[in-house]
């Protein structure tokens, strides 16, 4: 999916939920991870994380933008439109956009087993065992690899 097919797609979902236009740009951010859409209030924009559509499809694509719209209409109409608002958290509810996007994939790669406790602790960097110890018990500690999941493309 590209920009222009993005674009069409959130005026689609806009003018069936909400029987209002959607008027301004909405875009992919490459570089977005951490979240997986947001609303910029002073342009009115909206950026959807590549990463998050690459691992989670154009279902949850939809929901996502459902959601980011549900801002930018309260925003429009002079309402509260943050998270924390009663208005916006009712107009989530009214038309089935969840409050949160699912979480992207971990890549832990190690984990560090206590051998006394069994206490796991993971570290995405490669850590020598040797020079740490147990926070629970103080035992000593074993270094395994963790198959991951695969994350999204660099």
């Amino acid at each position: 999916m590209d920009n222009p097919a993005l674009q069409t797609l959130t005026e689609m979902i806009s003018l069936k939920t909400f029987q209002r236009p959607f008027e301004h740009t909405i875009s992919f951010h490459r570089r977005l991870r951490r979240v997986a859409a947001r609303y910029l209030p002073h342009s009115y924009h909206i950026e959807v994380s590549w990463a998050y559509y690459t691992v989670h499809g154009n279902d949850e694509l939809c929901l996502v933008i459902l959601h980011e719209l549900c801002h930018y209409h309260l925003h429009r109409m002079g309402k509260p439109y943050a998270e924390r608002d009663i208005e916006f958290q009712s107009l989530l509810s009214l038309v089935g956009a969840p409050p949160m996007a699912k979480a992207m994939p971990q890549k832990m790669r190690y984990s560090l087993i206590c051998v006394v406790c069994d206490a796991h602790y993971y570290r995405k960097i490669k850590t020598d065992p040797r020079r740490f110890r147990c926070g629970k018990c103080k035992g000593e500690l074993k270094l395994y690899e963790v198959s991951t999941e695969p994350g999204p493309p660099r």
